[in-house]
């Protein structure tokens, strides 16, 4: 078993992030608020983009709250299971490297890129997108 220290960890996802960022498979959204909790409206937001795998980052641990994005999950979980694309939801203490490249696409709401932001520049003072 190998670990890698703090900083190539660090490293690693600002290096993912900057790659997906220059490909044009990053995109930013205000949150992962639904109106409603129906798999055919999150099918619908999801569908005209026509991503084969999406890895969605959210910036708190909503999906095991109930909070306004109870919505969210409950259509999500769903649309897992009857969707042929991959889809993952992870909070920003889970990204890691493997599951950002894995992914086609890379979703970050708000509050994922301000604890992303707050992560890095505690430890290095940089950021993946000003490189």
């Amino acid at each position: 078993e190998h670990k890698l220290n703090k900083k190539v960890r660090s490293l690693g996802l600002q290096v993912a992030m900057s790659q997906k960022l220059r490909e044009g498979n990053l995109s930013v959204v205000d949150g992962l608020d639904l109106t409603s909790y129906k798999t055919k409206d999150l099918n619908t937001k999801l569908g005209g983009f026509g991503w084969s795998s999406l890895l969605i980052v959210d910036g708190d641990d909503s999906h095991t709250k109930a909070t306004s994005t109870t919505n969210f999950n409950k259509a999500f979980k769903n649309l897992q299971n009857s969707r042929s694309t991959e889809l993952c939801v992870l909070p920003t203490a889970g990204l890691n490297v493997y599951d950002i490249m894995k992914k086609e696409h890379l979703v970050l709401t708000e509050a994922a890129v301000e604890a992303i932001i707050a992560r890095f520049s505690k430890k290095q003072n940089t950021r993946f997108w000003e490189k």
